[in-house]
Formats: C-alpha cells, sequence, structure tokens
C-alpha cells in the first residue's frame, strides 16, 4: 500500500505521516529530508530561499527501491509520485487547512513573507489538489485539518483509508471566505 500525504507547508503531512506510519507499521518517506540527506537536487533556487530543486527522476528511483509493505509518501509535491510506483495501491491524501491558520502557523516558523503569501496562495487556490487531480492517481482524497488534533486527523484519514469515511473533493476557500482572503494575501505583501 502506498499513502501519498500532500498539502501545503504547515498543514501537518509530517506529523500525520509519522503516525501513519507508526500505526500501520510502515515505512514514512519525508521527500524533502530525503531530497537533502541523499543529494538527489539538480540546483538551488535562491529567489526561493535557497531551496532545493529536486531530481524527480532520482527520488523515483530512490523510493521505488523501497520494499516497505505500506509506504508512506510525505511531501508537498507528492502528485510527483502518484504513478509509476504501485500506483494501484496508492491513495493521495491531501491535507488542506484554513488559510488564516496556516499563515499564521508560518509566522510563527519565522518564514519571509514572501514564501508565506505563495504557501497560502496556493491553499486558497488549491493547487496540490489540482496536481493530485491531474496525476495518474486513482484515489485522491482531501482532509481539511483546521481544528483537528493529531490524533483526529489520524482517525479521519484511517476512515477514509477503510472506506468508512467518503473520499471526496470538498475544500474551496474561495467559497467560504470571499474577498476576505484578498485582504489576508495584501497583509503578506513585502
Amino acid at each position: 500500500m502506498i499513502i501519498i500525504v500532500t498539502g501545503t507547508p504547515g498543514t501537518g503531512k509530517t506529523t500525520l505521516s509519522s503516525m501513519l506510519a507508526s500505526k500501520l507499521g510502515g515505512r514514512h518517506i519525508d521527500v524533502s529530508r530525503l531530497i537533502e540527506e541523499e543529494g538527489l537536487w539538480v540546483s538551488v533556487d535562491e529567489e526561493r530561499s535557497n531551496a532545493l530543486v529536486a531530481d524527480i527522476d532520482a527520488v523515483k528511483r530512490r523510493i521505488r527501491a523501497e520494499n516497505s509493505r505500506v509506504l508512506i509518501i510525505d511531501s508537498h509535491f507528492g502528485e510527483e509520485f502518484a504513478s509509476g510506483i504501485r500506483d494501484e495501491e496508492a491513495v493521495v491524501l491531501i491535507l488542506r487547512l484554513d488559510p488564516f491558520i496556516l499563515a499564521e502557523r508560518l509566522r510563527r516558523r519565522g518564514w519571509p513573507k514572501r514564501k508565506i503569501r505563495e504557501n497560502v496562495e496556493a491553499e486558497i487556490l488549491g493547487v496540490c489538489t489540482a496536481n493530485a487531480l491531474s496525476s495518474e492517481a486513482r484515489r485522491v482524497c482531501e482532509i481539511d485539518a483546521t481544528g483537528l488534533t493529531a490524533e483526529r486527523l489520524l482517525d479521519k484519514a484511517l476512515r477514509i483509508m477503510r472506506g468508512e469515511e467518503e473520499c471526496h473533493i470538498h475544500v474551496d476557500w474561495l467559497k467560504l471566505y470571499g474577498e476576505r482572503v484578498l485582504d489576508l494575501l495584501s497583509s503578506l505583501e513585502e
């Protein structure tokens, strides 16, 4: 079984992925850490705080080499791994988070305004969802993590994976907040 946990940075991917690995006896792969630790990058993006630009093919090869019965892939670009890795068994869980809460989380992490704005925009527009839906993944589910404890988030993810709760795409921050999200984005301009 392959579980791909994706979403904007700050939504709880790593926490959920670690808990899923523990609960299911699987292997958790934090793709960002893997890229850094194993040198699986092709360049450095200086405009994005020196972020490493992943060598996607090398990362895919490395993940394919894993032989764990349950594999949990944790990445904000997890949809890249939805194909070619035993995809018939894959589920993509997209964590969504209220953009106002997300902005505050990223502020507390000390992120620069520009990077916060970029990620909050991605959350508002559902970029991770759009990317997952355009991938080869057969099962794509959103989970609104807003207000959920880590334990409740884990329970919700497990219920979706077991078919006890509906797997669907349902988060629309623009519909919920309307023009208020524009005020949030304006507050994040440098």
